[in-house]
C-alpha cells in the first residue's frame, strides 16, 4: 500500500511511531488546516469477508494477527482466520447489539461494549461468556484492556469511563467527563494514561489511578478516535471536522493535522509501525496516510458510513466494517 502524494500541516517533525447518537456536529474547519487537494482514489484489492443486512459497528485484529474479530447491530461477534476468511465461531454478546470490542493482551480474551450498556468478557477459544456488568443504561462506546492485560475501560455515552478488574469485574473507579459522550478511550503504552475523544471536540487524558483530565485542542465538532503512537508521547485524535490531530502529550501542542477533503471521520487505527494512520469515513471511504510525509490514499469500496478500521500486528494489512454490513480485508 502506497500512499498517493497529498498535504500535511505540521509545526514539527513527526517521528515514525458509527455515527454518534444526538444532534449533528458543527462541520467547519479549523482556521489552520485549510483542506488538501483531492485525494487519489485507490484501487487497493480488498476481500469482503462478510456481508450481513445489519450495521457492521467494530472490527479488531487478535494480538498474533491469526484472527479478526467483528461485531454489529443485532449480529454475532464472529471470529475470522485473518489469512483465508474463514468463519472460525461466533458468540452472542449480552445485548445483542455492540459498539466495540477489544482482545486482552494475551489474547485469551474478548471484552464487548453493548448498545444496552453491557460489559461482557467471554473466552476466544470457546466463545463461552466468562462474566458481564451493565452499570446502567448508557450505552458502552469503547473498551479497551490496559497493557498488562489486568484491567479493562469501558467508555460510555453518559460521559464516565468505567474501570474494572479484568479477573472479577469488580469496579475500581470512574473517571467523568460531565454531559459528554466519551466515542473513543485507550489506554496509553506504559498503562499510565486513559485518553477518550469527547461529544464536545476536545480530547481529555486522564491518569489510570484517576483525578481530573487534561483537555488537549478540540476538533470542530466531535472528537471520535484516539489513538496514542508506541512510545507514548505523542498522541493522534480524529474529530466531525474531518481531520486527524497530531497532539504532543507533554505541552499539549498540536504537531500537525492531517487531511483529505469532506466528510467525518468515525474512527482511526495507527499501524503497527507507527508509520500509518488510518480513519474511517462517513462518505464510505478509507483513507491512509504515512504521517512523516503527509501522503495519503483512499480505498473505496464500502456503500455508506465505514464505522471502523483496524491494523493486523503482523503488517499492514486492514480491515475495515461499515455500515452497508460488510467487513472488508484490505492488503
Amino acid at each position: 500500500m502506497r500512499p498517493a502524494a497529498a498535504s500535511v500541516q505540521t509545526a514539527s517533525a513527526y517521528p515514525p511511531g458509527g455515527h454518534p447518537p444526538g444532534a449533528q456536529p458543527n462541520a467547519a474547519r479549523p482556521a489552520t488546516a485549510p483542506p488538501p487537494p483531492a485525494a487519489h482514489a485507490a484501487t487497493a484489492d480488498a476481500v469482503v469477508l462478510e456481508q450481513d443486512r445489519d450495521n457492521a459497528y467494530c472490527v479488531e485484529f487478535s494480538p498474533d494477527g491469526r484472527l479478526l474479530a467483528s461485531g454489529g447491530w443485532g449480529r454475532p461477534v464472529r471470529f475470522r482466520d485473518a489469512l483465508n476468511g474463514g468463519l472460525v465461531r461466533e458468540l452472542r454478546p449480552a445485548g445483542q447489539s455492540v459498539y466495540d470490542l477489544a482482545f486482552s493482551p494475551d489474547g485469551a480474551l474478548i471484552a464487548t461494549g453493548g448498545r444496552d450498556g453491557t460489559l461482557a468478557v467471554s473466552e476466544v477459544a470457546s466463545g463461552k461468556k466468562a462474566r458481564s456488568r451493565k452499570p446502567g443504561g448508557s450505552a458502552v462506546r469503547a473498551v479497551a484492556f490496559s497493557p498488562d492485560g489486568a484491567l479493562i475501560l469501558s467508555a460510555h455515552e453518559d460521559g464516565v469511563g468505567r474501570l474494572w478488574e479484568t479477573a472479577t469485574l469488580n469496579r475500581l473507579h470512574e473517571l467523568r467527563a460531565e454531559g459528554e459522550t466519551l466515542f473513543s478511550a485507550v489506554f496509553s503504552p506504559d498503562g499510565t494514561h486513559i485518553a477518550a475523544a469527547c461529544s464536545d471536540g476536545a480530547v481529555r487524558v486522564w491518569l489510570t489511578a484517576g483525578g481530573e483530565p487534561r483537555l488537549l485542542h478540540k476538533h470542530t465538532g466531535w472528537a471520535t478516535g484516539v489513538a496514542f503512537t508506541q512510545d507514548g508521547t505523542r498522541l493522534l485524535s480524529s474529530g466531525a471536522d474531518g481531520a486527524v490531530q497530531l497532539h504532543v502529550l507533554r505541552t499539549g501542542e498540536v504537531a500537525g493535522v492531517l487531511r483529505a477533503g469532506d466528510g467525518m471521520i468515525n474512527s482511526i487505527a495507527l499501524s503497527p509501525d507507527g508509520m500509518l494512520v488510518a480513519a474511517a469515513y462517513e462518505t464510505g471511504a478509507v483513507t491512509v496516510w504515512e504521517i512523516v510525509s503527509g501522503r495519503h490514499e483512499t480505498l473505496s469500496g464500502h456503500a455508506g458510513h465505514v464505522n471502523a478500521v483496524a491494523f493486523s500486528p503482523l503488517g499492514r494489512a486492514l480491515a475495515s466494517a461499515g455500515k452497508d454490513g460488510t467487513v472488508r480485508l484490505w492488503r
